[in-house]
C-alpha cells in the first residue's frame, strides 16, 4: 500500500467482489507474486452465493474437457469462454481444490462436487487461501463508483459508500450478475461499465423453467423422465442447442436440467428479437421407468396434441414385469 501526495490510499491490485471469481482472482494474483492485493466485499462475508450453489453441495466444475465445456454456453458464449477454459481446464481446477484440501468427485450429468458434499468446504478453502497468501480483505465495504484517472501513481479511483476513496493501479471487477439479491448479486457492475463506455452482453434470464401453453404438457404435470434429449431450434429450423438431461413436466410447462440448460438460449434469442422453440425430444429406453406408456398415450390423445410427430410409438412389451424397458420414442413440440 502507498499514499499519493494528497494522502489518498493507493493500491497495486483491487478486486471488487469476493464471490467465487473475486476470491479466486485474489488468491491467484497473490500466489503469482503480487504483494499488494486488496479484496473488497459489500456483504458481511466472502462467498455467500457459493454456499447456495448446487443445492448447498456446490457443483464447482464439470468433467467435460475445455472445448466441450465452452460449447455448453452456445456459439458466442463458447467463443468468449474457450480461451479461459483452455488456460484453466476443469481438471486443473479440481487439482487446485485438492491442493486446498477439498478433494472432489464426479457425479451424473458431468458435474463435480466436493467429496464432502458441502458447499461450505469450498467457500472455506477459498477464504483460507486468501488469508494464507496475504490478501487484505475488507467486508461490508460497498463500492459506489469507478472513475478512470490519468494520475502518474494510479489508473483508477474507486469511490466507497461513506466517502472513502482508493487509488488503484490495476482493477478487477468481479461483482457477479443480477440473480439472487440476498447473496449480493444485484448487478452493481453494469452501470459502471455503461458509464465507462465498455461493451458487455446485457443480462438475460437463464437456468429457469420453460413455460408452455400446450394442454397435453400440463396434463403430464408431475412426471419426470431421466434420459431425454431435447433439441432447440429457431424459427428457421436452425439448431441452437441440444441437451441430454432429465426433464420434468410441470403445471406451467417443463423444468429439470434439460429444460433449464436451454432456457438461457431461449431468453437470449428473444432478447435479440428472434424466436426459439423446443422442436422435439426423444425419450430413450431408460426414460420411461415409472411413467406408464398408456398414460402418456392417452393424455396426449386426449389433449389433442396434433403436433406430436408421431404421437407416441411404443414397441410391444415382451416382458410384462418390465413394462417400460422397451419404450422407444416420443416427439413433441413446445412453443416458447
Amino acid at each position: 500500500m502507498a499514499m499519493d501526495n494528497g494522502t489518498m490510499e493507493v493500491r497495486d491490485v483491487v478486486i471488487v467482489g469476493a464471490g467465487a471469481a473475486g476470491s479466486w482472482a485474489a488468491w491467484r494474483a497473490a500466489g503469482e507474486g503480487v504483494e499488494d492485493v486488496l479484496l473488497l466485499e459489500k456483504t458481511p462475508r466472502l462467498g455467500t452465493k457459493i454456499l447456495a450453489s448446487g443445492g448447498t453441495r456446490c457443483n464447482l466444475t464439470t468433467t467435460l474437457g475445455p472445448d466441450e465445456a465452452a460449447d455448453l454456453f452456445g456459439t458466442s458464449g463458447g467463443r468468449f469462454l474457450r480461451r479461459a477454459f483452455r488456460i484453466l481446464p476443469p481438471q486443473k481446477l479440481r487439482e487446485y481444490f485438492h491442493e486446498l484440501g477439498v478433494p472432489t468427485l464426479a457425479a451424473p450429468l458431468e458435474k463435480v462436487f466436493p467429496q464432502s458434499g458441502q458447499a461450505k468446504d469450498v467457500r472455506d478453502a477459498l477464504l483460507n487461501a486468501v488469508h494464507m497468501t496475504g490478501v487484505e480483505m475488507r467486508l461490508d465495504t460497498q463500492v459506489v463508483s469507478i472513475v478512470p484517472v490519468t494520475d502518474a501513481s494510479h489508473s483508477w479511483r474507486v469511490e466507497l459508500a461513506g466517502g472513502g476513496t482508493i487509488g488503484v493501479k490495476r482493477l478487477v471487477l468481479a461483482t457477479g450478475g443480477q440473480s439472487y439479491a440476498g447473496t449480493g448479486t444485484t448487478g452493481d457492475g453494469y452501470p459502471w461499465l455503461r458509464k465507462l463506455g465498455l461493451g458487455f452482453v446485457e443480462p438475460a434470464p437463464a437456468l429457469a423453467p420453460i413455460k408452455s401453453d400446450e394442454k397435453w404438457v400440463h396434463e403430464l404435470s408431475g412426471n419426470s423422465l431421466q434420459d431425454v434429449e431435447l433439441r432447440l431450434v429457431n424459427a428457421k429450423g436452425k439448431e441452437l442447442g441440444r441437451r441430454r438431461r432429465p426433464l420434468l413436466f410441470t403445471h406451467a410447462g417443463v423444468s429439470g436440467p434439460g429444460a433449464m440448460d436451454l432456457s438461457g438460449i431461449i431468453a437470449r434469442t428473444k432478447q435479440d428479437g428472434g424466436a426459439a422453440k423446443i422442436a422435439g425430444w426423444c425419450l430413450r429406453a431408460a426414460a420411461c421407468a415409472g411413467l406408464s406408456p398408456a398414460r402418456v398415450c392417452a393424455t396426449c390423445r386426449g389433449a389433442g396434441a396434433r403436433r406430436i410427430h408421431p404421437t407416441l410409438a411404443l414397441r410391444r412389451q415382451r416382458d410384462a414385469a418390465r413394462p417400460y424397458a422397451s419404450a422407444t420414442r416420443l416427439w413433441g413440440c413446445l412453443d416458447r
